[in-house]
């Protein structure tokens, strides 16, 4: 009889865990979803793994490097795997969905956003977990913003596979 009454203590214990981790998930999945400005979800695991790959020895050195040869921000941008982006993300940046928006980050940040961008690389190379700078980025229909991007290492995540951005629009200021 106590086996039975044990293991059915276990039981409902685990259930109440499962729900409460169920419900915590659902919560922060909604803080995302519904936050109202812009944020994404990156991997930027391939790019680290692509920089470190040159052996420079210094942040300098990698700044100079890329500023050298643009054709290495562009490969850079194509390494950084777009995960997921909320509602504010697809509004911001005219797009249908937000599958829409995970295959077109090339049209939203162009030539005018590579200094910024530069600047995203040297400190991925330098293992930097937090980032913000202000850059162009445009529209699936092409109009210009003006915007901060900010990113931070999500915890646990020193090897680059979850970044969270954020995209502050800060155009009609």
């Amino acid at each position: 009889l106590a086996v039975i009454l044990l293991s059915t203590a276990l039981v409902v214990r685990r259930r109440r865990h499962t729900a409460a981790l169920t419900e915590s998930e659902d919560r922060y999945r909604s803080f995302f979803e519904e936050a109202p400005i812009s944020l994404w979800e990156h991997s930027y695991a391939g790019l680290s793994e692509y920089l470190e790959g040159f052996g420079l020895d210094s942040p300098d050195s990698l700044r100079a490097h890329l500023q050298a040869n643009p054709s290495v921000l562009f490969e850079c941008m194509k390494r950084i795997e777009i995960l997921d982006a909320n509602q504010a993300s697809v509004e911001l940046f005219e797009a249908a969905s937000a599958d829409q928006l995970l295959h077109q980050k090339i049209r939203i940040f162009r030539r005018d956003s590579f200094p910024a961008f530069l600047e995203g690389m040297v400190t991925v190379a330098s293992g930097g977990e937090r980032f913000s700078h202000e850059t162009w980025a445009h529209t699936l229909e092409g109009k210009p913003l003006n915007v901060i991007l900010s990113w931070v290492v999500a915890p646990g995540c020193r090897d680059y596979s979850r970044v969270l951005v954020s995209v502050l629009d800060i155009t009609a200021q």
